[in-house]
């Protein structure tokens, strides 16, 4: 009988998921000045995605969930200040208030999220999608930017942490593009 115990109590913690948290690090822009006098408030960026808390999920090879990813960070502030900085390289004035002829920003971050699955091939798959909403005078731009890698990679928490933070970084890079490409 003490046998059959620590045996299901062992199965019980071998079938236990867990939780990890990741930091992302401070963004570094890799862009070039694109333009000069170009004024941009950015009034919001909103995390829109249905469940905030995760980013990642690693599954067992039963296909059960293995590990739960999330982010230390707060996203809508990491985004806001991360584009920001994107714009200011390539040349915006990025302003805290509205000044004449600036062009207003809204971002939605609408889907992040890397999942791996197996050992072989593509096992990892990581998508990220934003939406931009910018007016500029009288006119509104809807812009959509997303971005899908899938690779190979390790069943560890920094195979996540990699994929969301090359996810992000296309997001913040294509999105300040879209930004700037309307001057």
């Amino acid at each position: 009988m003490k046998k059959f115990l620590l045996v299901l109590i062992l199965f019980f913690i071998g079938c236990a998921q867990t939780s990890s948290n990741i930091t992302l690090p401070t963004y570094e822009s890799s862009a070039n000045q694109i333009i000069s006098n170009y004024n941009v408030y950015i009034q919001s960026v909103k995390d829109l995605r249905q469940n905030q808390n995760e980013v990642g999920i690693i599954y067992a090879n039963n296909g059960l969930i293995d590990n739960r990813v999330s982010l230390s960070n707060n996203l809508d502030y990491y985004f806001m200040q991360s584009i920001s900085k994107e714009l200011r390289t390539m040349g915006a004035n990025v302003t805290n208030k509205p000044l004449e002829n600036s062009i207003f920003v809204n971002i939605e971050i609408t889907k992040l999220e890397a999942n791996i699955k197996g050992f072989v091939g593509s096992n990892l798959n990581a998508v990220g999608e934003i939406k931009i909403i910018i007016k500029k005078g009288e006119k509104t731009y809807v812009k959509r930017v997303s971005e899908t890698q899938s690779k190979f990679a390790l069943r560890d928490k920094e195979s996540i942490k990699t994929a969301i933070i090359n996810v992000l970084d296309t997001l913040i890079h294509k999105g300040a593009l879209q930004i700037i490409n309307l001057n």
